[in-house]
């Protein structure tokens, strides 16, 4: 169809510090990672799967599009967003700056 603009999805690769039993649960980019605010305790995977709904929450994906890669049982993560457009991205990105 001419003039209709395709949106690219990509998968983007991001860098997370977590701590855990915060007293709020809050999300703020650094420069090259994301720190995260739990509310949960790192026990039987809470922190994790708080980590997950928080960070689809705040991209506007679904949870099975966020997936911790690297670091499960550590402060110190590495998470895939998929299926995520650019625009999205740098939006989100730019919000969660502070």
């Amino acid at each position: 169809m001419p003039g209709k603009l395709e949106v690219k999805m990509m998968d983007f690769r991001m860098k997370v510090k977590v701590n855990p039993a915060a007293s709020q649960n809050t999300l703020a980019w650094r420069g090259d990672f994301l720190k995260a605010n739990l509310t949960a305790p790192p026990e039987e995977g809470a922190a994790n799967r708080q980590l997950i709904d928080l960070i689809a929450g705040s991209f506007d994906l679904d949870s099975n599009n966020v997936e911790i890669i690297r670091g499960q049982n550590s402060r110190d993560k590495t998470v895939m967003l998929y299926d995520l457009d650019r625009e999205t991205l740098v939006r989100k990105m730019n919000d969660l700056k502070g």
